[in-house]
Order: structure tokens, then C-alpha cells, then sequence
């Protein structure tokens, strides 16, 4: 098998990728590739026989991930006994582990929230260790929404099948320990003593690429690493784990104490102590395994290619955890590896280091870039030079310092006063730039999914444009690049090249947030944005702004809004507006003619240059070619809910009401001027409220559907039970957010169709 262990190992992605993505093409070509081949006696029968041998067990191995399915509810016991299998992770208000259920053989997460800040230092789960937990057994809540992040999907890659709330830290009784968790323990004491014996500064940042405890980083700096796309640079990796033991195999071998024999199997000991010692997470355990299996197979192995080492250490990476497949990480890695190895030529050309490293830093984000695009949406042109200044910055200089400055650290002297200076003053500029960079607001892309067959195509493109640098082409390579640009840019195209356009109502809990995209992507209109908020003090979350409508907005490719409607001035319809006008491009804001703004609108609106429209009843405005009729307020209630701004338009072949928290007294007056107005789709008032849904009204219009937007067991009862059933004898449809999540709706001019998300992605028929 010398020199062919990367057809098996493709063998094993083909095998993931059909698991995957549930489709049997990626295996036929792979089998017609195989075939040609044989045919042109490239390969063996012995061969080829292996590669089908591993294509069925990874087949079988593989895991499929479907969070949807209904559990066995004899899983969800309140009471299991367990083994502790990952270390507790205590965070400010919540502590969590995973426990392995000895009857079920189940993974699930146990969380406690601490009722006083001291709990958390106090209570232990040591690895390890049997437990015996009390609580309440739960699945948990999966994504509602479109682009939402979705939690228990996140689980289901990892083998956990359901979470328990531990109520008491007296419901957990736990006995024994493993070994590992003395290795635990020493990782704390080293924490511990960096955070209390070196300066602040370094600390957090030692702490961070050392030890992947990234806590005591400034939040800012975390925020703008994620928006320029280099938070890989803040977890370690393959890149931290490769030069830290690079560093200290030098070390051995160059001091002359041992033999380069002896270095490797020191360095073998010393990995997985690191591998502990830098956290345990899943992406340290993915770089420590791949570089110690790898230096397993340089070692005893030494005639074997890397190419093949690298392949047989993927295949044992997967065979010993098949749910790895599943962590974005271990896909980062595997690619930019294999994308690096196949371009060793072309970085063979460079005898300098500066620019070597820079070369590697450009293919490492090429190569991932597609898949970085699907997970978070977002695109920074210029975050593919900023990778390789800053890449290159931390592996020639900060990893590498930080790494010396440790094992010197205990010399205590002038000399490592003079390196705390040194390096404070440096990184800080360093980081000082690449925020005022951030500042610069220099815009960025907002690209939305890719499509596999563009994702297939980007990577066609990237390979033949690193063959045309190897073989010093240079005109063709770049214009492979500018295609390869142009891939990316069509994905942006789409919604504009599409005559299909969508209404979405998002699933933000008691409130509204509807979302209108026009066929050819014309505009994007947004009709109300609500937040949850406190009673007590009316202070707004921000929750369902991060997690359910910017992520929706990048998820489409949005990135401005044309014009955001306002009903009007309660939270759960305006809560959000404040956080869209300040991250996305917004042209005009819409509201009736009695909404009072607040001191933090009117300053959003100055600052952002958002002009401000008030409208009244029977006031008609066109946006980006679309026509809109106000119908309600038609005078000042002296009341926020009765002064709701109400319009209709017609979107595809259907009318359309947007009614905002209007009461039944404007529904009759809506009935009144406006009596031979077209309804057929009907966006329920006030969350279903007994107050609007004026029964006379509904049955003059006659509707064919009605939308409630309306939060899960809310505390308001709503939708009141008679409303209900009034909608149902009127015999519409009734799509409601708490039964059904978001409710979306793709119509042309030929008509359209309703998909609520819940049911979607089950592939349930619909009502």
C-alpha cells in the first residue's frame, strides 16, 4: 500500500460525504474513478478491494445526525447512573458536563446554574468518577428559525442525546476519579499560576495559545478576531500544537542533551500531557492526536510518504471518534493539511521565511474558505491579506515567545523584565492596529450559503490555480484566481437572478419580526423587530437580535434593509430596530403618524442618515417598486397598541395584511373605510389577544390564512382559546410561531407556498 493510502483514505471521505450529505453521487464518481484506474493498471485489485473495504465500515461507522427524530423516551429517565467523560466546564452563571448513562450508553449534558456565585469554585465533577444524578430530563430545544444556531444539532454531533437540569448540587453524588483527572488538576495549578504570577497581560494571552483558556482575553479583541475571520489564531490548533513541539524537539535536539531518536520519543510522551494540559476540547484533541499519530508513523514508519502518513492518521482519527467528522475544526484542518501538501512545490520556490509562511497562510484560508462561508455567512475582502500578515505575525513571533517565555520564566531576572516590556509593547500595538483597522468600517460581504455544486466548482478552480503556480504560470494562475473570486461573487448573485420571493415571520417568542424579500432581490423590507425585555426595567435583550434575526439576515445574504416598518413603540415590535439600523445599511423608517420616538432613535436615525417617514390612514407609499396601503391608525387613540401602524400589499397573487397590536375598535374602522379591500392572508393582532380579531371583520374579508406570531407557553395565555376557535370556524389556515417556528412563504407571480420551518425540516406534509 507504500504511496497509495490516500485512495483509501478518500474512499473514507467519499463515504462521509454520502453520509453526509445523503446523496450516492459523490460514491459513483469516486467508483468510476477507481475503475479507470484499474483499467490503466494504476492500481491493484488488492487496491481497490481495500478502498470499498473502508468505504462500507466508515459507511457503517458514521453516525447520522438527526436531532429532529423523536427520542426514546426511556432515555429520558430523571434519575441515571453514570461515568463523568469530559472535564466541568464552569462558566459565570452555568456549570455543565457530560455524563455516559451505564444502561443506555447515552452521552448527556448535565447542567446546573449556580445560585450564588461561589458555587461554581466549590463543586467538583472529577473525570472519572461514577455518579448518581437527579433532575429533570429534557430534549433540548432545537433551532426555530432559519440560520439560527442550532443547539441540539450541535449535541447530536457530539453523542449527546439529551441534557439534565440538576436542580441541587446535593442531586448529584459522585465517587472516584480517573487518572486523567490528576492531569486535569495540574493544567488548573498551571492557570492558576499564570494568572497570578505573570504580568495580567501576557497571562491572558499565555493562557489563551498555551493553555486554550481564552477567558481572560479582552472581549473586544475576541469580537474583532471573529469579524476578520482569525479566530482560528485564538484556538489551538494544528498550527500551535506543530510549533510548540517543533519548538521543543529543536530544543532537545540542538542542546545536544539527546538524540534525535530519543527527542521523538520524548516528544510522544509529552503530547498527549499537552493535549490535556491545553483544555481537552475537541480541537486540541484533533491537533495533538494528529500530530502525535503522525510522528508515530514518521518514526516507525520512516519510508512511509507524508502524504500517506497523513492519510493513515485520518483514517484512525475517524475510526476512533466517527462523530469528529461533524466538528468544523477537524474539517479546517484536514483541508488546509492536505492543501498545504499538495502545494509543497510551489512553496519550495521560496527560500524565504517571511514569504513562506505568508504563501502558507494564503492556501490555508482558500482552502476553508467555503466552508467558513457556510458557518458564518460573512466575508471581509481584505481578511485573507489581514490572515497572512497576522498568521504570520503570531507563528514567527508570539506562539513561539510565549512557548520560551514559560520554560524561562522560572530565571526570574532583568533579562525577562526586559522580554515582559518587549512584548507588551509590541502586541499591543499590534492589536491596537488591527482594531483601528476594525474601525475603519470598511465593508464587508454578506454572502449567505453556498450551494454544493458551487462549493464543488470553487474547489475545481482553486486546485487547477495552485497547478498553474507550481508550474510557474502566472497569467493563468491569476486568472484562475479572478474566477475563483467570481465563484464566491456569483453566490451573491442568486437572490438577484431568482423571481421567487419570500416572506418570513421569525420565531422571536412574544413578538413580531417579519421579514420581505422581493423577487430579484428588489428590496428587503422588514415589518416590525421585536426583542424580549425586562419587565422590571424595561432593559432590552439583545437575544433575539443575535441569535434569531441577524443570523436569519446573513443566512439570505442580507445586508441591507431598504426600509424597516415599525407597528409601533412596545419592545416586542421595536426592540431590535436600534441593532439593525446600526449593523445594516437601512434606507427608511417607516411609522405612523402618533409614533413617538425616543432619544436613542432619534439618534440612530441622525447617525445612520435613515429618513424618517410618518404615515396615516390612506396614506399610500412604493418601496423598491413595491406597493403599500395604510389602513390603520386613522386618528390618535392616545394608545400604543390602538395606534399600530396596519398596511397591506400584495405579494405574488396574495393581499396581505400586516396589523401590528391592533385593537378589534380599528379593525371595525378599517371595515368601514376600506370595505372592498382584498385580505387573503391575515397576520393576526396582537398575538391572538382577545382584543383584535374583530369576528364581523374576519368574516367581511375572509381570509385564507392566518399568522400568529406568539411565544412558546408565554405567560400571556395567548392565543386566547376563542379567538382561536373563531379563526378555525372562519376555516383558514392558522400557522402559529409557538406550534410551528418560522413561518416562511416563497410565492412568484404565479402563486406561492407556505413552509413552516418546524415542519420543514422534518419533511412533514403541512396541514
Amino acid at each position: 500500500m507504500n504511496g497509495k493510502w490516500h485512495i483509501v483514505a478518500l474512499a473514507v471521505c467519499v463515504s462521509i460525504c454520502t453520509k453526509v450529505f445523503a446523496t450516492y453521487a459523490f460514491t459513483i464518481a469516486y467508483i468510476i474513478w477507481l475503475i479507470w484506474l484499474f483499467h490503466t493498471e494504476r492500481l491493484k485489485q488488492g487496491h481497490v478491494i481495500l478502498a470499498i473495504l473502508f468505504y462500507v465500515i466508515t459507511l457503517l461507522l458514521i453516525p447520522s445526525i438527526d436531532p429532529i427524530a423523536t427520542l426514546n423516551k426511556s432515555v429520558l429517565t430523571e434519575k441515571v447512573t453514570g461515568t463523568i467523560v469530559r472535564p466541568i466546564n464552569k462558566k459565570e452563571h452555568v456549570i455543565e458536563s457530560v455524563l455516559q448513562d451505564d444502561d443506555s450508553d447515552a452521552r448527556i449534558l448535565l447542567t446546573y446554574f449556580p445560585k450564588e456565585p461561589q458555587e461554581a469554585s466549590l463543586m467538583e465533577l472529577p473525570h472519572g468518577s461514577t455518579c448518581i444524578v437527579t433532575g429533570e430530563a429534557k430534549v433540548v430545544d432545537a433551532a426555530r428559525n432559519p440560520g439560527q444556531f442550532d443547539f441540539r444539532n450541535y449535541l447530536s454531533t457530539q453523542g449527546i442525546s439529551h441534557q439534565i437540569i440538576i436542580n441541587d448540587q446535593s442531586d448529584i453524588i459522585c465517587s472516584g476519579q480517573s487518572l486523567l483527572h490528576h492531569v486535569h488538576e495540574l493544567r488548573d495549578l498551571f492557570v492558576t499560576f499564570v494568572g497570578e504570577e505573570v504580568d495580567p497581560f501576557i497571562g491572558s494571552w499565555i493562557r489563551a495559545l498555551i493553555f486554550g483558556d481564552t477567558s481572560a482575553l479582552d472581549s473586544e479583541v475576541i469580537e474583532v478576531f471573529q469579524r476578520w475571520g482569525l479566530s482560528h489564531i485564538l484556538a489551538i490548533s494544528g498550527l500551535h500544537v506543530g510549533l510548540i513541539v517543533g519548538l521543543l524537539y529543536a530544543l532537545l535536539v540542538k542542546s545536544g542533551w539527546v538524540t534525535k531518536e530519543t527527542a521523538s520519543y520524548i516528544l510522544l510522551g509529552f503530547i498527549p500531557l499537552y493535549i490535556v494540559i491545553a483544555g481537552g476540547e475537541p480541537s486540541v484533541l484533533r491537533a495533538g492526536l494528529m500530530v502525535f499519530l503522525f510522528l508515530v508513523v514518521q518514526t516507525w514508519f520512516q519510508k512511509i510518504s507524508t502524504i500517506d502518513g497523513l492519510s493513515i492518521v485520518f483514517i484512525c482519527l475517524v475510526c476512533l471518534d466517527p462523530y469528529i467528522v461533524y466538528h468544523i475544526g477537524f474539517q479546517f484542518s484536514f483541508i488546509t493539511t492536505i492543501a498545504l501538501l499538495l502545494s509543497t512545490k510551489w512553496l519550495a520556490q521560496t527560500t524565504s521565511t517571511v514569504w513562506n509562511v505568508a504563501h502558507i497562510s494564503l492556501i490555508a484560508q482558500l482552502s476553508i474558505l467555503p466552508l467558513q462561508l457556510n458557518a458564518f455567512h460573512i466575508f471581509q475582502p481584505l481578511s485573507i491579506g489581514l490572515n497572512i500578515i497576522v498568521v504570520s505575525y503570531f507563528s514567527l513571533l508570539i506562539i513561539p515567545f510565549l512557548f520560551i517565555y514559560i520554560l524561562m520564566f522560572p530565571l526570574v531576572s532583568p533579562l525577562m523584565q526586559l522580554f515582559d516590556s518587549l512584548f507588551i509593547y509590541v502586541h499591543t500595538f499590534v492589536l491596537d492596529a488591527i482594531v483601528h483597522i476594525d474601525q475603519l468600517n470598511i465593508p464587508q460581504m454578506v454572502v449567505g450559503a453556498i450551494p454544493l455544486p458551487v462549493s464543488i466548482l470553487y474547489y475545481v478552480v482553486f486546485i487547477a490555480m495552485m497547478v498553474f503556480l507550481e508550474s510557474r504560470l502566472l497569467k493563468q494562475a491569476f486568472l484562475t484566481g479572478v474566477f475563483l473570486v467570481c465563484t464566491l461573487v456569483s453566490v451573491q448573485l442568486f437572490p438577484y437572478l431568482s423571481k421567487e420571493g419570500c416572506v418570513t415571520m421569525l420565531d422571536i417568542g412574544q413578538g413580531d419580526a417579519i421579514v420581505i424579500e422581493l423577487p430579484y432581490r428588489k428590496g428587503v423590507l422588514m415589518f416590525d423587530a421585536g426583542a424580549m425585555f425586562s419587565f422590571k426595567d424595561q432593559t432590552i435583550s439583545e437575544k433575539e437580535y443575535t441569535q434569531i434575526i441577524k443570523p436569519y439576515l446573513y443566512s439570505r445574504g442580507i445586508q441591507k434593509v431598504d426600509a424597516l416598518m415599525i407597528s409601533h413603540a412596545h419592545l416586542d415590535h421595536n426592540g431590535s430596530a436600534p441593532f439593525i439600523m446600526d449593523e445594516f445599511r437601512v434606507d427608511d423608517y417607516i411609522v405612523s403618524e402618533f409614533y413617538e420616538l425616543n432619544k436613542a432613535e432619534e439618534h440612530i436615525l441622525e447617525a445612520n442618515h435613515i429618513e424618517l417617514h410618518r404615515l396615516k390612514t390612506f396614506d399610500e407609499i412604493t418601496i423598491m417598486d413595491q406597493h403599500f396601503t395604510v389602513v390603520s391608525p386613522d386618528k390618535d387613540y392616545h394608545d400604543k397598541n390602538e395606534n399600530s401602524l396596519a398596511v397591506v400589499t400584495q405579494l405574488g397573487e396574495e393581499h396581505w395584511i400586516f396589523t401590528g397590536d391592533m385593537y378589534k375598535k380599528q379593525e371595525k374602522r378599517m371595515r368601514q373605510s376600506f370595505p372592498d379591500l382584498p385580505i387573503d392572508i391575515w397576520k393576526v393582532a396582537h398575538h391572538g389577544s382577545d382584543t383584535s380579531s374583530d369576528k364581523d371583520t374576519i368574516d367581511h374579508y375572509d381570509p385564507d390564512v392566518f399568522l400568529i406570531p406568539v411565544g412558546v407557553n408565554n405567560s400571556h395565555e395567548h392565543p386566547n382559546d376563542e379567538v382561536i376557535e373563531m379563526l378555525d370556524e372562519q376555516g383558514g389556515l392558522i400557522f402559529r410561531t409557538d406550534e410551528d417556528g418560522a413561518i416562511q412563504y416563497t410565492f412568484t407571480d404565479q402563486g406561492g407556498t407556505f413552509l413552516p420551518f418546524l415542519h420543514t425540516i422534518r419533511g412533514e406534509v403541512v396541514k
